[in-house]
This record gives structure tokens, C-alpha cells and sequence, in this order.
């Protein structure tokens, strides 16, 4: 198993994380700020199962053992006295060999990518002879989307719409709104894209575009007042957007800004995993700054296992999820924050209809699905709408998703389609079923 850990944090709040690689011994540094380093070991961890304690690599054993044949003895002459009784199991024992052989071949073609994008740190890990090639196609994919989609950039496809107020937007962006209204409607208006005046308020725009992140988050600042956020909220409505999927025209309401920052990422693994499919590859793993997404198994044929960060970081992970062709995307108020002049933090994740942090209870939210994009939107929205607001909307759309609930008081929630996919050595988690 490929395991990050905390080496040293010194007095400026850099980061050591050490990388074990169980086959060569090799340890690895990569230094980095405080907050790339929860952002590298992610929201989401990933628990990928390259090699593991007991030396395996995908559960293939990577110490060489001799592994005589049946019906054959040591000195190369048929041993008939077996060879009628254990004919079969040779045959077996074969096949069984050339299988590993098979598996540990495709592990040798595990080629890996760690880079900036988005605001966050990204790897990216595919299993491919050409894997390097496939990883340039993926970081360029991703790159192409990023400059489409920040706000912070005022020549992109975004931040002239919201200059102009209206404008005819391309394949890509076309798909992330209609894909956003769908999720405004199925959650009620937790999540909603005109929230950018509002981010704007509280001057979290400023810190996703900024790459230095530490010194921002605690750097004290001026919080909004009401009448401030009350205007910026009067610009929140997603339903008055003006909007044709068929020819791309969009029409804003007056004042409205998009922002497509809590969604962008899903969509961003989503290409890429269709991607990968395109270019033959069919085992791949992703984490975009804690989106996780899986492509088909691991080598060996199991499933990948993926764990969930604890938020209160007591615990390296709260719960493992045993996943195949899914993104397992998670949210919390402990990922970006800001401090105010009050000495109070502020999390990101804005209630679009108060204009203030959300504050409903609780602490980590976790969607799985086949869907990286419908992922990413629903982790945020199911932690705007709380506990039980999350449990409604999953039993309106049992098919289309699950949850990994985490409350204020330790308490967990899992919905019931992943009740045998999940499990968690720190809690006791209660099942959500359908009715």
C-alpha cells in the first residue's frame, strides 16, 4: 500500500510528506505548504493497494518463489507415479502462474503524475504501456478546462460571460450548466452557480486564485457585514438564468455572476476517465484535490479501496470504501477557510440562501457515484442541506447516488447501496434506507 505520511512540519508550516515505496525502499519528499499537504493527502484519501505490508503488490506476492509443477520431478524426468492424480491440479497451478504473471506485468505499467490545477494539487495514476503519453493527454485536458472555467482569469469562457451577462458558451460549458441546474433543481437550491457574489463578499475568490493559501487562511480579515451579504445574496438565483442547452445562448439576471468552482473538478475527472477509455486504459485512479475517481479495478482485479479523511485529524482515515468505476467526492468546512478579525474561521461551503457559512451539523460529506461531475456538485449541496435534508434528497434519488454522512456530535451516516461496499474501524455507521 502506498502510504503518505507526516514527517516534519517546521516553524514556517511547511510540510515533509513521505512517500513508501514497498518495492525498491525508496523514500520520497515532496515539500509543500501546509494546505497542499492536506489537499496532496486529500479530502479523500485513496488506499490503492500497490504493495502492502505483508509484501504484495495488488495482492500478488512480489518475493520470488519457486513453484514446482505437479507430474514433474526436480530432475527435469516425468514423474509417473503423480502424474495421473495430479494432471489436473498442474494444469491449474499453470494457469494460476501465468495469471499472476499476467497481473504483475500490468503493474509494471503503473505510471504516475503529480501537478497543480484548479487551486489544488492532483495525481493522477494510470496503468498503460503508453501511460506517459495517455498523462500528457490528461494534464493537458485538465489545463484546457481550468482556462475555460476560472473566474480568476478574465479571458476565460466564464469570466466574459459574467462580464457581458450573457454570451453563447461552448460544448464544455453548455454540459457543466445544464448539468448544474439539474442539481439546483434535485437539491432545492443548495447548490446554486450564482453564489459568486457572495464568495466574492467574504473574499474567497481571492484566496482560490491566490496558489499561497496558508498565509491567507490565517491571516485575520474583515468580515462582510449583514447588509453586504444581504445585497450579495439578492443576486443568488440560479432558476433566473436564461438559458438554451440546444443552441448555448445564456442570459444572466441583472447583477449575477456564475461561478463553476464547486463543480469544475467533477467535471475535469470525468473527462478524464473518459479519456483514459478512449485511449485503451482500463485501470486508473484520480484525486483532483480530494475528487476521487476510479477507473474500472486495479491490476490484480479488486476493487480499489478508498478512504475517507477524518475532518478532527485523529485518525488518518474514518472509512474505506471498496469501489469500481466510481468517484467517491468529499466535502467538509476543514478544506478552505478563512480567519476574521473575531478570531473565528470561516468555511467555504456558503448556504446560498443566508449568505453565511453553512452550519447545519455536519463536518464531512461523501457521494459515490458513477458520475464525477453529479459527485462533486451533491457533496456540496448534501452539506448546505444537513443530515437530514441529505437523507431526503437520497431517498428522492436512491439510483443515482450514495452518501457518506459525518455529523458534529461523531456520529455516522452511510445510505444503504454502499452498505457492503463500506466499512470503518472508527465508527459505528447507522444505515439510511430508502423508507
Amino acid at each position: 500500500m502506498k502510504k503518505w505520511s507526516i514527517f516534519r512540519v517546521n516553524s514556517v508550516k511547511k510540510v515533509i510528506l513521505v512517500q513508501h515505496l514497498p518495492f525498491t525502499g525508496v523514500i520520497k519528499y515532496m515539500r509543500c505548504r501546509k494546505s497542499f499537504a492536506a489537499l496532496a493527502l486529500a479530502a479523500v484519501l485513496t488506499v490503492t493497494g500497490c504493495g502492502t505490508a505483508n509484501g504484495t503488490a495488488g495482492g500478488v506476492k512480489t518475493n520470488t518463489e519457486s513453484e514446482s509443477v505437479p507430474g514433474t520431478d526436480s530432475r527435469g524426468g516425468e514423474n509417473t507415479g503423480t502424474a495421473g492424480r495430479d494432471g489436473g491440479a498442474a494444469a491449474e497451478n499453470e494457469s494460476e502462474s501465468s495469471a499472476k504473471t499476467a497481473v504483475k506485468a500490468r503493474e509494471k505499467d503503473i505510471h504516475e503524475r503529480t501537478i497543480f490545477a484548479m487551486t489544488t494539487v492532483m495525481s493522477l495514476r494510470v496503468y498503460h504501456p503508453d501511460g506517459e503519453a495517455i498523462l500528457d493527454k490528461a494534464e493537458e485536458e485538465i489545463r484546457r478546462i481550468e482556462s475555460l472555467f476560472s473566474t480568476g482569469n478574465p479571458e476565460s469562457e466564464i469570466a466574459k460571460i459574467n462580464a457581458d451577462g450573457e454570451g453563447k458558451l461552448g460544448a464544455d460549458a453548455v454540459q457543466l450548466l445544464d448539468k448544474s441546474l439539474s442539481i439546483y433543481e434535485m437539491t432545492n437550491g443548495a447548490f446554486d452557480i450564482t453564489i459568486y457574489p457572495v464568495m466574492r463578499a467574504w473574499g474567497f475568490t481571492e484566496l482560490y486564485d491566490d496558489e499561497n493559501l496558508i498565509e491567507k487562511e490565517n491571516t485575520p480579515v474583515d468580515i462582510p457585514d449583514a447588509a453586504a451579504l444581504a445585497e450579495a445574496v439578492s443576486l443568488v438565483d440560479s432558476s433566473a438564468i436564461e438559458f438554451d442547452p440546444q443552441t448555448g445562448e445564456v442570459r444572466l439576471p441583472e447583477g449575477s455572476e456564475i461561478d463553476f468552482g464547486g463543480i469544475a473538478k467533477g467535471y475535469a475527472a470525468q473527462r478524464v476517465i473518459g479519456l483514459f477509455e478512449e485511449m485503451g486504459v482500463s485501470s486508473a485512479m484520480l484525486d483532483l484535490g480530494g475528487n476521487v475517481q476510479v477507473l474500472g479495478t486495479k491490476p490484480n482485479g479488486k476493487d480499489w479501496k478508498v478512504g475517507i479523511r477524518d475532518p478532527a485529524g485523529e485518525h488518518t482515515v474514518i472509512g474505506v470504501i471498496a469501489c469500481r468505476d466510481r468517484a467517491v467526492v468529499t466535502s467538509g468546512g476543514y478544506e478552505r477557510y478563512i480567519t476574521g478579525k473575531d478570531g473565528k474561521t470561516y468555511h467555504h461551503i456558503i448556504d446560498p440562501k443566508t449568505g453565511y457559512p453553512a452550519e447545519n451539523g455536519l463536518v464531512s460529506v461523501s457521494i459515490v457515484c458513477d458520475d464525477g461531475t453529479l459527485a462533486d456538485g451533491l457533496s456540496t449541496a448534501l452539506y448546505v442541506l444537513g443530515k437530514d435534508g441529505a437523507a431526503e434528497c437520497w431517498r428522492e434519488h436512491p439510483d443515482l447516488f450514495d452518501a457518506v454522512l459525518l455529523t458534529k456530535d461523531g456520529k455516522m451516516y452511510i445510505t444503504e447501496g454502499i452498505e457492503d461496499d463500506f466499512a470503518s474501524d472508527v465508527y459505528d455507521a447507522e444505515v439510511i434506507r430508502r423508507a
